[in-house]
């Protein structure tokens, strides 16, 4: 937990039964917010890991997960390493448990009365949410503390990521630029410059280092993003949002076997928390492929009814698929959407992706079968 710049973390040692432990008396005394415990439960087949975290004072509970190691791994300290990586991300990064929480504390709270933390919980969640108002809300308050803390690491990088939202989705932008994704192409340099300034501050935190590769795959910048990748997953291995995020940039930009490779494990790692869009990089490297049932089965994993983007995708899937009155009626749906979205809109968007050019000629034809207009 202590690679999270963002806690303070305090130690404790609990020798009483558990039925006799009240964790609002040491909260208390250490001003904590949140307890972190767990249990273990040892059988013939191995043992059951059970970590969980708890609001301090109401003892009501924010987080948990079971890790089950085999009976013969279980005493194996590159494991027990492993567990306790993943658990610590899982709770102290972002999106983690205690960001999440804190996030969803303060959403009655107008976003000029927010403090520095609460405005980059808003920001690290707001693609998550991927609602316009949350995006808005979360540019609003970290414009503001990067102007009041100016040295703030965490502020900068997070406010790089809201910065790629708004220039792939268009929210909380004027309405000329909301509607043309050309016009929208200065948020690229905007994310780069966002995420240099975070490095410079703080060079050693892998959050930041990760949100610097992200600032060079949104320029396409390729070989930098690769470098900046390896080294935010060397500073932690177990963060499973930065494999899963960073998977899926190398994937677009090339690297189709080891980005999708790097998003199934996050995926994995985080279960039902995982973010959709993770399953684009499998799904698309089945595409390209043609192995166009597989790519189906992956966009509707990642499937989000009111995101255009999943309507463009599951159109020129399943008009490769032949299925041309589903293809249609996605259209339907994505111009319902994105009133006067075209194929060359689409191939724009996809190469602010870094997408190679065979990929994107492969879909223009394929969108061309569901219906959707050229210009």
């Amino acid at each position: 937990m202590g690679k999270f710049s963002t806690l303070r973390v305090i130690g404790r040692s609990v020798t009483e039964p558990k039925m006799t432990i009240d964790i609002g008396d040491p909260a208390r005394k250490m001003n904590a917010q949140y307890v972190v415990g767990g249990s273990l439960i040892a059988s013939a087949n191995g043992t059951s890991i059970r970590i969980q975290l708890d609001e301090a004072l109401t003892a009501s509970s924010v987080w948990s997960k079971n890790f089950e190691v085999g009976p013969e791994i279980v005493s194996s300290a590159s494991v027990q390493d492993e567990i306790a990586g993943q658990a610590a991300t899982l709770i102290g990064g972002f999106p983690g448990a205690i960001v999440t929480a804190e996030y969803k504390r303060v959403q009655a709270k107008p976003a000029r009365e927010l403090n520095s933390y609460e405005c980059i919980a808003q920001g690290v969640l707001a693609g998550t949410v991927g609602t316009r108002a949350a995006v808005i809300r979360a540019r609003e308050c970290l414009d503001r503390v990067t102007r009041e803390e100016p040295a703030n690491p965490l502020a900068w990088a997070v406010l790089s990521g809201v910065l790629l939202n708004q220039r792939s989705f268009g929210f909380g932008l004027p309405q000329d630029e909301a509607r043309s994704i050309e016009k929208r192409f200065y948020l690229s340099e905007a994310t780069l410059k966002a995420s240099l300034r975070a490095a410079e501050l703080a060079p050693d935190d892998g959050f930041v280092r990760s949100r610097l590769a992200i600032g060079y795959f949104a320029n396409c910048q390729t070989d930098l993003l690769q470098y900046e990748a390896e080294r935010a997953i060397a500073l932690n291995p177990y963060d499973a949002y930065a494999i899963g995020s960073l998977g899926l940039a190398l994937a677009f930009s090339g690297q189709w076997d080891v980005g999708a490779g790097m998003a199934e494990k996050a995926i994995r790692l985080m279960g039902a928390s995982a973010p959709n869009l993770w399953w684009y990089a499998p799904a698309k490297r089945h595409w390209l492929r043609g192995e166009h049932q597989e790519a189906y089965n992956a966009f509707r994993r990642g499937y989000v009814e009111r995101l255009w983007l999943s309507h463009l995708n599951m159109a020129y899937t399943l008009a490769s698929l032949d299925r041309l009155d589903e293809a249609r009626a996605h259209i339907a749906k994505l111009l319902e959407l994105e009133p006067g979205f075209t194929i060359r809109e689409a191939d724009i968007f996809f190469r602010t992706y870094c997408i190679e050019l065979s990929f994107r000629e492969k879909t223009a034809e394929a969108l061309r079968k569901a219906g959707l207009p050229e210009e």
